[in-house]
């Protein structure tokens, strides 16, 4: 039974820290087709460098580990969604990449070599 009254110190939220290879994986694997797992992982490390609260506001609103641009003419239907929460960013990311494939993270995909 977890102890409510001992003090773990602080806990790193999971909307705030670097996730391992093996959990991106998974997450990638709830959502993609097994054969482009391994290549949603490489975005995702491209993307964010495995970071939930990875959030590029140069020129673009783009959250999360997939880099989801909610800024307009990218996704801004996505905006009222929590895109830190990596299960709702790869959930998302996912439904994007059926739509445009690897071309909604063009620079990324291209120095793969997935364009």
């Amino acid at each position: 039974m977890f102890d409510f009254t001992q003090d773990y110190g602080k806990l790193t939220p999971l909307s705030s820290r670097q996730l391992i290879e093996p959990e991106v994986r998974a997450l990638a694997g709830l959502y993609w087709p097994a054969d482009q797992v391994d290549n949603a992982v490489k975005v995702a490390r491209l993307e964010s460098g495995m970071w939930t609260s990875a959030h590029n506001t140069n020129g673009e609103d783009s959250r999360g580990l997939w880099q989801i641009n909610v800024g307009k003419g990218a996704h801004p239907e996505l905006s009222r969604w929590n895109l830190f929460d990596p299960q709702i960013n790869a959930y998302f990311a996912a439904k994007i990449w059926l739509f445009s494939g690897w071309h909604a993270w063009y620079n990324s995909a291209k120095a793969l070599g997935l364009l």
